[in-house]
């Protein structure tokens, strides 16, 4: 089946009338009709009807339409792809994470990508979830990946791909009391002081989503806070208070307790984000397209 005709036929379909389709196609009236003869031959049934100057669509043309016009996106979403792919093995993207996302998340990604890329400059930073959107609606930034945030006025033109969960557990300095505990309620230490996490980052939203979820009151007493997980240890380990952190690799639980919480449904959520009312390169559409591929990633 000639596909130029399939494209002609969808054309008369839309337009419902050979003259403008022609029109839009840029070719002859006789040619069009030439084609969309051939093609009736070709299927054995007649696809449209003639009513006055206009044309309609059969049953068998309108089946024939649905089917065209789902074939002709998968075939203009092949063609985009087979581009991008021809075209993004150059350009610079510029890339920031929140801390924990650089010692496991990040640097798998980054691998991989470049390993298919190789021509591709990756500029790579970390930062706070708050500046990291900063630096995205400023343009600073090409892609980042963050914490949690509530959507505002000011935040429509992100867009945002959930990429991974982390479980948040509680830990506690080696002489507490919990120590020899390995789960808590969180019920039973809210009277505690926690060390807290700075505004600027996003799991302070995870943190009181969870509480929230869970029907516990979403302030706690804070001594402290910080933006980066271990400090956050530091400062427990120091005996200054005790603290919801991830449950990642990257974070040196020594010289503490973790505790899984029973209570509550400790987790937070990381995005990968982009300016989407922004005109992107085909590099960094195609790091968009890899890193969600690769689905979300539990920890």
């Amino acid at each position: 089946m000639n596909w130029q005709h399939l494209k002609y036929f969808a054309a008369v379909a839309q337009e419902e009338h050979f003259t403008r389709a022609a029109t839009k196609l840029f070719i002859t009236q006789s040619t069009l009709s030439k084609a969309m003869d051939n093609l009736e031959k070709e299927v054995g049934v007649p696809l449209f009807e003639k009513q006055g100057r206009n044309v309609k669509l059969t049953s068998f043309g309108k089946v024939l339409k649905e089917n065209v016009l789902v074939a002709t996106k998968l075939i203009d979403d092949a063609v985009t792809q087979i581009n991008d792919m021809a075209n993004s093995s150059k350009g610079v993207i510029r890339v920031s994470s929140i801390f924990t996302m650089g010692s496991n998340f990040m640097p798998e990604v980054l691998h991989e990508y470049l390993k298919k890329y190789n021509k591709v400059q990756l500029d790579y930073a970390q930062n706070a979830t708050s500046d990291i959107i900063g630096a995205v609606l400023n343009e600073e930034i090409d892609v980042g990946f963050c914490g949690d945030f509530l959507y505002t006025e000011q935040l429509i033109s992100i867009e945002r791909q959930l990429v991974q969960t982390e479980e948040l557990v509680l830990i506690v300095p080696a002489a507490h009391p919990l120590s020899g505990s390995s789960t808590v309620r969180m019920a039973d230490v809210l009277e505690e002081t926690f060390i807290g996490w700075n505004a600027s980052t996003g799991i302070v939203l995870s943190i009181e989503n969870a509480l929230k979820e869970a029907g516990l009151p979403t302030k706690l007493h804070h001594s402290f806070s910080a933006t980066e997980d271990n400090t956050v240890v530091g400062l427990v380990r120091a005996e200054l208070g005790i603290a919801l952190v991830a449950n990642v690799p990257s974070v040196n639980m020594d010289g503490v307790r973790k505790l899984k919480v029973t209570d509550a449904a400790m987790q937070r959520s990381l995005f990968m984000i982009w300016k989407k009312n922004r005109s992107l390169s085909t590099s960094i559409r195609s790091f968009i397209r890899f890193v969600s591929e690769r689905g979300c990633q539990n920890y």
